[in-house]
């Protein structure tokens, strides 16, 4: 019986110590998941700063090229047709 006792208190402390390196390990990798939660929160922030910027260049382009080709057809209603005589 006391051998029987002995081998229990060996394998409690051993369930002990394993339990102890989990709580850890737990520890450890919650740590890690609110890092990288963090971090992904934060990619993702840039890329949306990165694509609005990038629509926002695109409408400016757009609307310059729709301002010089207005101005052209004003231009071109305003100016005499060569060609035309009175």
């Amino acid at each position: 019986m006391f051998q029987r006792s002995g081998y229990s208190r060996a394998i409690s402390a051993q369930i002990g110590d394993i339990e102890q390196r989990l709580r850890t390990l737990e520890r450890h990798l919650e740590a890690a998941g609110s890092r990288s939660a963090a971090t992904a929160a934060q990619a993702a922030n840039h890329v949306g700063e990165n694509v609005a910027s990038a629509l926002s260049s695109i409408a400016e382009n757009l609307r310059g090229r729709a301002n010089s080709t207005l101005g052209a057809k004003t231009r071109s209603s305003t100016e005499p047709q060569s060609g035309i005589r009175s």
